[in-house]
């Protein structure tokens, strides 16, 4: 049997990313990578936020889209993970988010409403393309 030498050659301080690293450094969107296809890549979690917010017509705010998620999924998320999603999804361009008016209620506080955009809407409808396309044939 062959034997298989590997050259293992440390990383230098200014490289984040070792040379036998399995990660590409431009899909590493943790180290600033500014490659838009890692950036945009839907998560399973923000594809349940999006869908949520479809089924709530748009104009929802945190709460209601908590509480849909919660319903649906039929366990508990945690509230702050909706909004980190909904941030994220923000920063990629699927949702617009506004500030509606303060509210004695709320303590003076204004809801952030949130809507789908086309671009949000069109990834939506690709992803379950995708989905259905890989489920055929699957028993």
């Amino acid at each position: 049997m062959r034997e298989v030498k590997h050259n293992h050659v440390p990383a230098s301080p200014a490289s984040p990313v070792s040379p036998v690293s399995p990660v590409s450094p431009k899909l590493r969107s943790s180290e600033g990578g500014n490659d838009r296809r890692r950036r945009d890549t839907l998560g399973h979690f923000e594809l349940v936020v999006l869908l949520a917010l479809m089924r709530l017509n748009d104009e929802a705010y945190g709460l209601p889209i908590f509480e849909e998620i919660g319903a649906r999924m039929g366990r508990e998320v945690a509230l702050g993970s909706v909004y980190a999603a909904l941030s994220r999804l923000e920063d990629k361009g699927y949702v617009t988010s506004r500030l509606g008016a303060p509210t004695a209620s709320r303590g003076g506080k204004a809801k952030r409403f949130f809507r789908v955009t086309d671009e949000g809407v069109r990834e939506v409808h690709g992803v379950r393309r995708t989905l259905v396309s890989m489920w055929q044939g699957i028993a």
